[in-house]
């Protein structure tokens, strides 16, 4: 009777085969993360650009409120200054 024959060929190739398929398996895990971070990194871009807006008008606010002319409007309106001066 014959013995079959174990071929370290064969086993390597086995073992190759998979590596491969957990380096497959690997890169599809990644590049699912990486579609996950880049939608992340959009909408954290998105949200910087409105917070900077928001910073931009409240600063011109602020500008406006320390300003002469604010006080003068306020003091018009409250009916305390009359505009004499």
């Amino acid at each position: 009777m014959k013995r079959p024959s174990f071929s370290w060929k064969y086993a390597l190739i086995i073992i190759g085969l998979f590596v491969l398929a957990y380096l497959v398996m690997d890169f599809n895990n990644r590049m699912a993360a990486l579609r996950r971070l880049s939608a992340q990194k959009e909408d954290v871009t998105q949200q910087l650009a409105g917070q900077k807006q928001t910073e931009a008008y409240l600063q011109t606010q602020i500008a406006y409120a320390t300003s002469d002319a604010s006080v003068e409007q306020w003091a018009y309106e409250e009916g305390i200054w009359c505009g004499q001066g």
